[in-house]
């Protein structure tokens, strides 16, 4: 017989080999592979065959006198007795075949049932410990490919489909824009002048080929760093985390809140542990924080408010035109908690040009800082928060058309509240139709514009409002069924339509007549910037559009995205952030 045949032959059949004993029978991979040696000439049978797996059987023994030859060596499980062929009387051989190994996951063999063997029990590399392939969704990270597995293939846990770490959170600035993924990494892109984006350069990123994706660097927020909130301004962003508050970029007005006025971000060794942390006073942590124009504002502690930069229109609401945090010794235990009166704690709050509005109490607003076009909401045109005793009580409520917002929304010189029941009001600036009131008229400027007398923006029918973004003079709502509207200027495509015409400022604009934007799929996030628009869909990718001058659309590109036809819907590419 051939050497390593593994073909079985019947009980009592005999085989004859040489007179030197059989050879051992091969190991093959498969069950039952692996027969005993022939039986030799000689006194002795043959061999049976070396680790062989069930199914073997011993060597056939052929004597060479009249006493039987012996048996053939054991063989594999279930193996038969090799069969004696005596030369006058021969005897059966005496030995059976004794089990061969079984096969083992981990022993370097592929063996039946196993997609692959490398030899190891470890869990993280291609081939798993139960000898199967690696796949995203298996529960196990597989190191080099996969940055994430949490045993799933969902959207919105964290981990994507893909096993990559998704985009929760997005925030645009006037000409930049910034991510945060799931792991906690922020990346920003578009304008990098005075190191908006936190790159520790000046270069614009987004705006050619190559500059996104894995090319776009992680913003570095030093050690321990977890960002929570992420809020962007004019030209610097910040981010709230457990232990504090760190900002940087644009800083001429004291915006950063460092008691200095240099740019962070700009130049290498800016960021990272060599950032500080925004000092708010002993034991001070931020819960949010919000980026306007030059100014930034945080909410701390139970419901207080603090505000530093820019002050020109009292939009610190300080009672002064002093800006806080461009020198030392303005910051931290020096820096006044901003006084809105009694029972009216704030909840959020939301910054534009040189104004702010806050959500206090039981579901009220109130607004302070410049007030040209009537942006604070209290029927002229007087500023708020420049002069002593203009806050706290004296500071009017805005007059809704119902008690109960549940968010404010401010561009550079409008407002727009949140009411219940998914309606919006919108004050101030009306030029471009911001307001979506189907005329041109300010709001709140003068007596009798605020309230009952106010209307609420028409967004169509059965319509119902679940957040809501303003940019320099643009303002897009979320529906509760995932799609997006947006109204007002629009001479770079911020509105998505498709065109450059501004919605809003005419009869007929609003309601069923405007359309719901075209992204493809449902949205979960909008941020506005100063002319583009960003939105957090739900496989959790970005898309923008708009504005494009420095990149801040993330397309590897300056053409504007949404002022021509064909540029919306499948035809606007996702940001390739790289997380």
């Amino acid at each position: 017989m051939a050497c390593g045949r593994s073909e079985i032959l019947p009980l009592g059949a005999t085989e004859f080999g040489d007179d030197t004993g059989g050879q051992a029978g091969t190991r093959v991979a498969a069950a039952g592979a692996g027969t005993g040696g022939g039986g030799g000439t000689s006194d002795s049978g043959g061999k049976g065959g070396k680790d062989g797996k069930g199914g073997a059987r011993g060597g056939a023994g052929r004597g060479g006198r009249p006493s039987g030859g012996t048996g053939g060596g054991g063989g594999g499980a279930g193996a038969f007795a090799g069969a004696g062929f005596g030369g006058q009387s021969g005897f059966a051989g005496a030995f059976a075949g004794t089990a061969g190994l079984a096969a083992t996951c981990g022993d370097g063999v592929v063996d039946p049932g196993e997609g692959c063997d490398d030899g190891n029990h470890d869990n993280t590399d291609r081939c798993l410990a139960s000898c199967g392939f690696a796949s995203c969704g298996d529960g196990f990270l597989w190191k080099g490919y996969e940055d994430c597995d949490d045993g799933n293939v969902y959207y919105g846990d964290g981990c994507s489909p893909s096993c990559h770490f998704e985009v929760d959170a997005i925030a645009a600035g006037a000409d930049a824009t910034c991510a945060r993924s799931s792991s906690f990494a922020v990346k920003c892109w578009g304008r990098g002048s005075s190191g908006t984006i936190g790159h520790g350069a000046s270069d614009n990123r987004g705006d050619d080929p190559g500059e996104m994706g894995e090319a776009l660097p992680v913003v570095d927020l030093g050690t321990k760093v977890k960002p929570t909130a992420l809020s962007g301004g004019a030209a610097h962003f910040c981010v709230t985390f457990d232990q504090g508050l760190k900002c940087w970029g644009y800083n001429g007005d004291g915006e950063l809140g460092l008691g200095d006025t240099e740019y962070r971000g700009d130049a290498p060794g800016e960021m990272g542990d060599n950032l500080p942390k925004v000092d708010l006073g002993l034991d001070l942590v931020p819960w949010s924080v919000a980026a306007g124009y030059n100014s930034t504002c945080a909410r701390v502690g139970k419901g207080a408010l603090k505000c530093w930069g820019a002050n020109l229109a009292g939009q610190l609401g300080l009672g002064d035109t002093e800006y806080r945090g461009d020198e030392p010794g303005e910051m931290g235990e020096n820096l006044p908690y901003v006084d809105l009166g009694t029972n009216s704690d704030v909840h959020a709050v939301s910054l534009g040009q040189d104004h702010a509005c806050a959500l206090v109490g039981e579901g009220n607003v109130k607004c302070w800082g410049g007030n040209e076009y009537g942006k604070l909401g209290l029927g002229d045109t007087v500023t708020r928060g420049d002069g002593p005793n203009e806050m706290g009580d004296n500071l009017p409520f805005v007059a809704l058309a119902a008690p109960g917002a549940t968010l404010v929304a401010v561009g550079w010189d409008h407002s727009c509240a949140l009411l219940g029941y998914g309606r919006v009001q919108c004050w101030g600036r009306n030029d471009e139709g911001q307001l979506g009131l189907g005329d041109l008229a300010n709001r709140g400027d003068g007596p009798d514009e605020m309230g009952g007398n106010l209307p609420t923006v028409n967004l169509g029918t059965n319509a119902y409002v679940s957040n809501l973004v303003a940019g320099r003079h643009h303002t897009c709502a979320l529906l509760a069924d995932g799609t997006v509207k947006c109204w007002g200027s629009n001479g770079k495509g911020q509105l998505g339509y498709g065109d450059k015409l501004p919605r809003g400022g005419e009869p007929g604009d609003m309601g069923d007549a405007l359309p719901a934007l075209d992204l493809g799929q449902q949205v979960i996030a909008l941020s506005a910037g100063g002319e583009h628009t960003c939105a957090l869909l739900v496989d959790r990718t970005v898309r923008c559009w708009g504005a494009n001058g420095y990149g801040e659309l993330g397309l590897g590109d300056a053409a504007n995205r949404g002022d021509d036809s064909g540029e919306m819907g499948d035809a606007l590419r996702a940001v390739d952030v790289g997380f």
